[in-house]
Formats: structure tokens, C-alpha cells, sequence
């Protein structure tokens, strides 16, 4: 298993938790034979060009996973591997949004399957796509050009009435046509200093 860790960040500034999650999952992740590569994309100013540039990038190379993770997210190391083993062809972890009251972005389709949330909604910033079908995606994408290189249209933002980013965008594209993301809940983030877990804001009725 060669998993991709990708990451979007314009001036390679990430942050120390980020650093230190990804250390600490490279070990663990090399006791149970999985490979992880990183590649930190900058000077790139469009999120969602970004992201589609790092799809590419997985595609080109023999990666297994692409799973993209925001530069100033922490994470354990364990939950990674969840993620990563998990059973379906895009999983997802939902963190804290970065306020003062905690708060998490997602929308769920029903009721949970052996643990997992299946969702229609989530942040981008730990999203774990299986190469089949990221293979797939790329295919059903339209094409464009940027800075000489092909790549596929997978995230996109839309500005037309309301604004739709390109984490949402693309949630809204792939369960049209694949049905949900499956979001593992029970993990524990700190995204730039906010720490939260979803399945105890779940029990604790925290607002979504």
C-alpha cells in the first residue's frame, strides 16, 4: 500500500502540529507495511487548481491513496491508518472549524453503517480517495490546462448565486453520481489550535 499524503499550502508554511502528526504516521504506517509519500504543493493560489493538481499527481505515480490533509491540521496516527484501511472508495474525517465556538461542517445521509457516517457534505482537509476511483473521477472529468499540464476538473468553486467551495463542490459532484463519503467520526483533531473529536460533539449536541 503507497498511500499520497497531499497537501495544498501556497507559501509551504505548515504547522508544527501538522509536522509533528505526520511524523508520528509515518512510523506507525511503516510498522504495518504502508508506505506514505508526501508531497506539500505551493505557489499555486486557486485552492481548488490546487487540489485537482495533486489528483493528478497521485495519478501519475503508483500511489494506492491519495489523501489529502490541510497544512494546519493535527491528527493520531492511528486514525490515519482507519481512514486509509476503511472499506470504501472515499472516506473522510470531519474536523473543528477554526472559531471560537466548535463547530464541524458535514451532513449526514442516515444513519451510521459499523461505525461509519455516510455523508453528502464535509471539508476536503482529510479526505481519503482509493485509486480506482480516483481513476474513475478523473475519467468522468472535463480537462484543462494549467501552467502546461493536463489535469482533471474535480474540485471546482462556484460563484454563480451562492458561493460553493471547492471542498463542498466536489462532495456534491461525487455522491450525485457514488453515493456517500463515509465519514469515520471518532477521531480526534486540532486543526490550528482547535481541538475537537465529532463523535463526542455528536453526544454532547455541539452545533453543526
Amino acid at each position: 500500500m503507497r498511500v499520497l499524503v497531499a497537501t495544498p499550502c501556497y507559501d509551504l508554511k505548515v504547522k508544527q502540529i501538522y509536522k509533528e502528526s505526520l511524523e508520528a504516521t509515518k512510523e506507525h504506517a511503516k510498522g504495518h507495511g504502508v508506505d506514505v509519500s508526501l508531497i506539500v504543493l505551493g505557489n499555486c493560489p486557486f485552492i481548488d487548481v490546487a487540489r485537482d493538481n495533486l489528483a493528478q499527481s497521485c495519478l501519475d505515480g503508483d500511489y494506492t491513496h491519495l489523501f489529502y490533509i490541510d497544512s494546519d491540521l493535527g491528527w493520531e496516527p492511528e486514525s490515519f491508518a482507519g481512514i486509509v484501511t476503511s472499506p470504501h472508495p472515499v472516506s473522510a474525517g470531519v474536523y473543528p472549524q477554526r472559531r471560537d465556538e466548535e463547530r464541524f461542517v458535514f451532513r449526514s445521509m442516515g444513519d451510521p453503517v459499523d461505525g461509519w457516517i455516510p455523508c453528502d457534505r464535509m471539508g476536503a482537509g482529510f479526505l481519503c480517495i482509493k485509486r480506482d476511483m480516483l481513476e474513475t473521477l478523473a475519467e468522468e472529468a472535463d480537462k484543462y490546462i494549467y501552467r502546461d499540464r493536463e489535469i482533471p476538473n474535480l474540485f471546482e468553486i462556484h460563484k454563480k448565486g451562492s458561493f460553493v467551495g471547492e471542498d463542498i463542490s466536489f462532495c456534491k459532484n461525487y455522491t450525485k453520481r457514488h453515493g456517500p463519503i463515509w465519514v469515520w467520526p471518532n477521531i480526534d483533531f486540532n486543526h490550528d489550535g482547535r481541538k475537537g473529536n465529532l463523535l463526542r460533539a455528536l453526544h454532547g449536541n455541539i452545533r453543526f
